[in-house]
């Protein structure tokens, strides 16, 4: 299963996809230029960019993510290992504040229902009971978000 995602600095998109072979996230390379550089023309960048550091080339690849018409593209997308590789080549004022929020670090909320989450998987709770029901549904909100939000496992007529 792939899953979409995009995420936000500073109020610029950074759309990411979930690839399950690896069981990684990538990130529009693009999207993390245009962050870090702060470019009009963030595309033209990245591929000069590239086109310098071959380095990147083993940390990169293609995959099909969503563009602003709603369609999919290949596009350029790099994993973690790529980004701080990225992070060490690109003179940006951000570097230190990208990298906390790649990690998750500047929202703790995300990250500490993140290790709830892997807590979750390991612990097998989620096949014991039927998936989709109402309760269940519930039980998985708690476990996430208890200690975090006061609605935690509980329904709410919002």
């Amino acid at each position: 299963m792939i899953k979409h995602s995009v995420r936000y600095f500073n109020n610029k998109e950074v759309r990411a996809i979930w690839e399950n072979n690896e069981a990684k996230w990538w990130y529009s390379a693009i999207d993390l230029v245009s962050i870090l550089t702060n470019s009009n023309n963030p595309r033209k960048y990245w591929n000069t960019f590239k086109n310098r550091h071959l380095e990147l080339s083993s940390k990169c690849r293609q995959l099909k993510i969503y563009a602003n018409d709603g369609k999919k593209y290949l596009s350029d997308v790099i994993d973690e290992d790529g980004f701080r590789v990225l992070l060490t080549l690109i003179p940006s004022k951000y570097k230190n504040e990208v990298s906390d929020w790649i990690k998750g670090l500047l929202d703790p909320i995300d990250e500490q229902s993140k290790k709830k989450a892997y807590e979750l998987f390991k612990t097998n709770l989620i096949n014991e009971e039927e998936v989709g029901k109402t309760i269940v549904l519930k039980k998985i909100n708690g476990y996430l978000f208890e200690g975090l939000y006061p609605f935690a496992g509980k329904t709410r007529n919002k």
